[in-house]
């Protein structure tokens, strides 16, 4: 079903390791100058930040996020980014739902960073019994014919350590990928859950010292 841009929007949190190229993603799909949102050359994202895009009528609000795994140059520690995702998440649960995950990773190797994180994220603040859907994007695929076929090669390891996504996309560096930015917003629009998953009663992790 589709709904009307004045509705509550869909809720799309985006996850990544540091230099994945998660701020070129978000740009394509919300047509924000890039220079607006944060270089994920490094880990600069200090705090979650929201930004509209409309996609077929729908409005959603995606969710740029610390990037992980960065140590602390030029952004926050990587355990205190790690708690900033958890509460954002948590936030978002218990209030107004989070409708999609999107976790950003580069080609290459599966890392055991990427696995560590969809298993904190996807199977547990935002796992249970009804878990929150979660696809994932592949970048630095700038060559187009090699896209489908890198997939094909690599899907199962993912399946073999327990991630699983109901969706995917692979894309390119955005100045030479103009194809881009249709396959991420056709992968947002078909993949968000028309009805959040919500966890009113949800406790946030306690504080540290």
């Amino acid at each position: 079903m589709t709904r009307k841009p004045e509705d509550t929007p869909f809720n799309v949190v985006f996850i990544g390791e540091s230099g994945v190229g998660k701020s070129s993603v978000i740009q394509r799909i919300t047509d924000i100058p890039i220079s607006e949102i944060n270089n994920d050359a490094v880990t600069v994202t200090t705090a979650s930040t929201p930004y509209t895009a409309i996609i077929s009528a729908n409005r959603y609000k995606i969710w740029d996020t610390p990037g992980l795994g960065g140590g602390n140059e030029g952004g926050v520690q990587d355990g205190k980014a790690e708690k900033k995702l958890k509460t954002l998440l948590s936030d978002l649960m218990r209030t107004e739902g989070v409708h999609l995950l999107v976790f950003c990773m580069r080609k290459g190797r599966l890392t055991a960073l990427s696995e560590r994180f969809y298993e904190t994220f996807a199977l547990g603040v935002c796992g249970g019994r009804v878990p929150v859907p979660a696809v994932t994007v592949i970048t630095n695929l700038d060559n187009q014919a090699e896209r489908d076929a890198w997939w094909t090669r690599n899907s199962s390891a993912f399946r073999r350590h327990g991630m699983t996504f109901c969706g995917h996309a692979c894309v390119g560096f955005a100045p030479t990928d103009p194809t881009g930015a249709d396959t991420l917003r056709s992968l947002i629009f078909q993949h968000a859950d028309e009805s959040p998953t919500t966890r009113p009663n949800l406790k946030l992790e306690e504080e540290e010292a």
